[in-house]
């Protein structure tokens, strides 16, 4: 009798995927420096959304559009660039640390292999445009937000012990490879 309920949920999720857009969600927990973080996961269609409430950025990367998004839930800023500058694909589950630095700050946290994105945000974008460029999903998140367009600043495969000579102002968005060593 198990095997057959198991049959029928199954039968009836590959005909509700058919009639909407596939969604998964999936939650990867990761210690970076002795940090606990849990990161969720969520895949709509084209769209990926990443939570980390430890940091308190939101990340959605458009793929259909091209164009990712941060959002600062803190300050309620949030910050769009090309989707090209994001090492991560689609289909990896590579929890994605954001922070951002002024002149002066020293990154938090450090000594994991990553790839280090450093950006700097370059003009402000009125609402109109989020609105337009985006998926309706995405540019709700930031109605009434200050938003701004970023530019990449440098892009280096390094360890983040050397950041410290790098990293001065912008915004840092830190993509690590959990158990992998790259560079």
């Amino acid at each position: 009798m198990n095997w057959i309920l198991f049959v029928a949920v199954t039968a009836w999720t590959v005909f509700t995927a058919r009639a909407q857009i596939l969604t998964l969600e999936s939650n990867l927990t990761f210690n970076m420096d002795g940090i606990n973080h849990h990161e969720t996961r969520k895949v709509e269609g084209d769209t990926v959304t990443l939570t980390d409430e430890v940091d308190g950025f939101i990340v959605t990367l458009d793929y259909d559009r091209g164009i990712f998004m941060i959002k600062n839930v803190t300050s309620q800023t949030c910050f769009f660039s090309q989707l090209e500058n994001i090492p991560v694909t689609k289909d990896q589950e590579i929890p994605i640390f954001v922070q951002e630095v002024t002149e002066n700050s020293v990154l938090e946290h450090r000594g994991q292999n990553a790839d280090v994105l450093q950006f700097k945000p370059v003009a402000k974008l009125p609402f109109s445009y989020v609105l337009l460029t985006n998926e309706e999903k995405v540019s709700q998140k930031c109605i009434s937000q200050s938003s701004y367009w970023l530019e990449t600043k440098s892009i280096s495969r390094q360890r983040r012990d050397d950041c410290d000579t790098l990293c001065t102002v912008g915004l840092v968005v830190v993509a690590v490879v959990i158990g992998i060593s790259i560079g």
